[in-house]
């Protein structure tokens, strides 16, 4: 018996560390998404958007691909 709780005590801290460091890097990805979303002022965004839309470029893969990416920056704002 003192084994088994030994592991599952074991088990237990390993399992709090791990919730511990999940939490620390969410926070640290949440801030990065704060600080990127931030970078590009709203009006230019959505210049940008308009500028870069697939209709005016031949529905092209560069042009879906600046889009998506514009358009998850507008995103994150919210």
């Amino acid at each position: 018996m003192p084994c088994w709780k030994e592991s599952k005590r074991a088990e237990h801290d390993e399992l709090l560390e791990l919730r511990a460091e999940v939490a620390a890097l969410r926070r640290r990805l949440q801030a990065v998404t704060a600080t990127t979303a931030l970078a590009i002022p709203p009006d230019m965004l959505a210049r940008l958007i308009r500028l870069c839309h697939p209709d005016k470029h031949g529905n092209s893969e560069a042009s879906n691909t600046a889009t998506s990416f514009l358009l998850a920056q507008r995103e994150a704002r919210s």
